[in-house]
Order: C-alpha cells, then sequence, then structure tokens
C-alpha cells in the first residue's frame, strides 16, 4: 500500500513539474507570427525533400540530427536562431495537468540552444549525419516512454513546433524509408520492439473474389457471378 502511495505522489510531482515550468526566454509571437517567422518559414518551405532530421537518444542525452549541414546552417544562420527539445511522456493523457499557459508546450520544456552553441557543436557522424548536443532527460524520466519534440525558433520566436513519432516498422529496401504497421503483419521478419515489452507477432491470409464482369470497369458487390470464365 505504501509503495502505491509513493507511486501516486511522484506521478503527481511530475505533473505539477510539467505543469509549472518556464518557458526560458522563447517567445510566443500572436498575430504577427507570419512576420516573424517568414525567413524560418521560407526555409522549411524550400528544404528538399531528401534533407532529415531527428532527435536521438543516447542514455540520458538527446541529439539534433540531420544529413544536410548547408541547410543546418541557413536554418540557424541569425544569434537568436535555435532548438528547444520538449520531452513528452507518451501517457501524459493519463495525468491531469494543463499545459503551460498560451504556449504550445506539451511536456518537460527544456533549455533552448542557439545558433552559435549549435554550429559550434555540430559533428560529423555515420551514415553522412551529423548532429549536435540539445538536452538531457531528467533522471525521474528515464523509465517512462517519452517522445522528443522539437521547437523550431528564429530570432527566439517558436515558429515551428514538430512532432516526432516512432513506428515499429518493416525496412523498404528500395526506399529510405519503414513500412509502418497495424494489428496484423502478413510477414514472419522480425519486428524490433522499441519498448521493454515483448510483441506478439500475428499473421493471417485473406482469399477474396472482386465481382467485376468481363470488360466492365464498374464493381457490383451484390451480383456474384457463378460462371468463373466471365470474371478477369
Amino acid at each position: 500500500m505504501k509503495v502505491k502511495y509513493l507511486l501516486v505522489i511522484c506521478s503527481l510531482f511530475i505533473c505539477n513539474i510539467i505543469a509549472s515550468q518556464n518557458t526560458f526566454d522563447i517567445i510566443f509571437p500572436g498575430n504577427d507570427r507570419d512576420q516573424k517567422c517568414q525567413q524560418c518559414f521560407q526555409i522549411f518551405n524550400q528544404k528538399p525533400k531528401e534533407v532529415q532530421f531527428s532527435i536521438k537518444r543516447e542514455k540520458d542525452n538527446l541529439y539534433f540530427q540531420v544529413n544536410d549541414k548547408n541547410w543546418f546552417n541557413q536554418l540557424f544562420k541569425n544569434e537568436g536562431d535555435g532548438i528547444a527539445v520538449d520531452i513528452v511522456l507518451k501517457d501524459r493523457y493519463k495525468c491531469d495537468y494543463e499545459s503551460v499557459e498560451n504556449t504550445q508546450i506539451r511536456g518537460l520544456l527544456q533549455k533552448p540552444v542557439y545558433s552559435q552553441k549549435l554550429k559550434s557543436g555540430l559533428k560529423p557522424r555515420d551514415n553522412n549525419y551529423f548532429r549536435v548536443h540539445v538536452g538531457r532527460i531528467p533522471e525521474a524520466f528515464l523509465n517512462d516512454e517519452l517522445e522528443y519534440n522539437i521547437l523550431f525558433l528564429s530570432n527566439k520566436n517558436l515558429c515551428n513546433y514538430y512532432t516526432i513519432y516512432n513506428l515499429e516498422s518493416y525496412p523498404w529496401d528500395l526506399l529510405d524509408m519503414g513500412m509502418y504497421l497495424d494489428s496484423l503483419t502478413y510477414d514472419a521478419k522480425e519486428i524490433k520492439a522499441t519498448a521493454k515489452e515483448g510483441y506478439i507477432l500475428k499473421n493471417k491470409t485473406l482469399k477474396f473474389k472482386i465481382p467485376f464482369e468481363k470488360n466492365k470497369s464498374e464493381y457490383s458487390p451484390i451480383h456474384l457471378l457463378e460462371d468463373q470464365d466471365n470474371v478477369l
């Protein structure tokens, strides 16, 4: 019973931290957002599809990773251009708290990292990627399932809030992407679990006939043809 009480108190403590946190020196523009974020919007609109970025975790460290250094330098050109990471508990909706008033913050906001530190800390990684340290996970969150969203700042104005989803997937060798899964899978390939819990691999085969008449383009859900020669 004491353990349950301690867990409840701990959860309430974490919720209170998230609700009462400060937003550092980030500016949340109002009706003038389009004007203040014009340069940032333009850089994102002109971003090539090949440019990829994400937040990577190593133990309690968080890194911003990107595969195009030139685009990175364009995005963080001015002194007040930067990044802040929003650490979000995946079960945050079980936690009855309200976000910081008049902001888009959904979790525990990390201190922003600005242009000078981002550029000086950017280091090359494997597979033509670059990364820079942008935050650290608090000890109280280390054993929780987390998501890491990105605030892109232009002259300290919040211009873009990117939500990052980590989904289990099959590798798709032809393209640099994955095939994302529903509740059923149709192959015996292994799926790497991202959480501590295990997973169940389900397989199902579906067989059905589509009743199109020969030389017809209209589908008839009622008229099932008995003569198989008339079915394409």
